[in-house]
């Protein structure tokens, strides 16, 4: 199991085989002064202030949003809502097909991921692998609903804690 300053450590680094942390090439590459950078003093303000709003915008169209558990009440309403914001949502559930209001919801830009249960790890990993990068925020809303988990105290422990663990192991794996 990875100790929680691995799973910190994940989202900027990626882990050996020994779970020790190794710099990313891009932490490397960031501490280099590029040589386009020399060449900023010869640019205007204006092409200065244009190029950030083009940096910003390529940066922001990179991004993306993982929820997992899409399909409950809270999974729907936050792709809906964070699609209106402008974010790219990938919205995954252990259903085999995300209800049309999800699927909705995403938009063009978005995806709709079936059949991922987190307590499936190698489902997730394939998630992840597909879909997710350092750019991606991930929310974890899977949990049992209240029914389950009123017959079956073990599905609950199995989904909330086991599935967390499982999400963290996904997420080091593809260093989100």
């Amino acid at each position: 199991m990875l100790r929680a300053t691995e799973c910190f450590a994940a989202r900027r680094c990626r882990l050996n085989r020994a779970g020790t942390a190794l710099p990313r090439l891009a932490v490397a590459r960031a501490l280099s002064t590029p040589s386009w950078v020399e060449d900023l003093s010869r640019l205007s303000d204006q092409e200065l202030d244009a190029g950030l709003r083009a940096i910003k915008t390529e940066k922001h169209r990179r991004e993306a949003t993982l929820i997992i558990g899409a399909g409950g009440a809270v999974g729907k309403r936050l792709c809906s809502a964070l699609t209106a914001r402008g974010h790219r949502v990938i919205a995954s559930d252990r259903m085999a097909t995300l209800p049309a209001s999800v699927q909705r919801s995403v938009g063009e830009r978005g995806t709709c991921v079936g059949s991922v249960d987190v307590c499936d790890l190698e489902a997730l990993r394939a998630l992840f692998h597909e879909h997710a990068d350092s750019n991606t925020t991930v929310w974890n809303l899977a949990a049992p609903l209240s029914v389950e988990t009123a017959h079956d105290p073990a599905l609950a422990e199995a989904v909330t804690v086991g599935g967390m663990a499982n999400v963290l192991h996904a997420m080091a794996e593809v260093c989100v």
